[in-house]
């Protein structure tokens, strides 16, 4: 365990369909319905990519411009953007703990390690995880935290897939045309199955780095016995 991690600052991370809202949602119930859970605290959910920043604008363009035909920037550069985010997201992050409540954000750190590694090179790929964890700055001032645990939702593309068009027809029915470009990109499927072994080679290099505890569940479980395995590690 990392000595510096924050106590009530948690992550739930995943591929997407993994169930990273359905999951925060049920511990967000379960405090107001059983206050003694979390000695009375109150559960705060945020997430990432942020939305409405200057940052996020700027992501946003990024893969608007590649749908046209652009070139995507390189990986070192998609990063920076990212964690620039990240950095302005743990401003909001901090005053939220400071309230005492317990923070839960689905997507931090580790899916920047996984998602944008896909465009590095097996045999560079060590120098950029190096490299994103010092741009980071953990636990110094104006940088991000370690959380308290990283929860890891573990699902196969396949079943991903499957949710995904799940949730892009209801999407659809209901007239909502709130999906990004960016998000459209981290949906595809080949891409998708990248995304889940760099996850497990970030888990990897985050523990022997730094002594982190990231736990790995399997989200294809139902969501509620998915929620007492994770409800056990608090």
């Amino acid at each position: 365990m990392n000595k510096q991690a924050n106590p009530r600052f948690f992550t739930i991370e995943g591929i997407d369909g993994a169930g990273k809202d359905t999951l925060a949602k049920v511990f967000q119930l379960q405090a107001k319905q059983n206050p003694d859970l979390f000695s009375g605290r109150e559960i705060f959910i945020t997430k990432e990519p942020t939305l409405g920043t200057k940052t996020a604008e700027a992501i946003q363009e990024v893969f608007e411009k590649h749908k046209q035909g652009e070139a995507l920037p390189s990986a070192d550069i998609l990063a920076k953007l990212y964690i620039y985010d990240r950095i302005q997201h743990t401003e909001k992050i901090r005053l939220e703990l400071a309230k005492e409540k317990i923070v839960f954000s689905l997507r931090y750190d580790l899916s920047t390690y996984a998602y944008q590694s896909v465009f590095v090179k097996a045999e560079n790929q060590e120098v950029f995880f190096e490299e994103v964890y010092q741009n980071h700055l953990y636990e110094k001032q104006g940088g991000t935290l370690i959380p308290k645990i990283s929860f890891y939702l573990d699902i196969s593309v396949t079943e991903s897939m499957k949710r995904l068009h799940q949730r892009q027809r209801e999407t659809e029915l209901l007239g909502d045309v709130s999906n990004t470009t960016a998000q459209d990109f981290y949906e595809e499927e080949k891409f998708l199955q990248q995304v889940a072994a760099q996850y497990k080679a970030a888990m990897v290099f985050l523990k022997k780095k730094d002594a982190r505890e990231i736990l790995s569940f399997d989200a294809s479980l139902p969501k509620h016995a998915v929620f007492q395995n994770m409800l056990q590690h608090f």
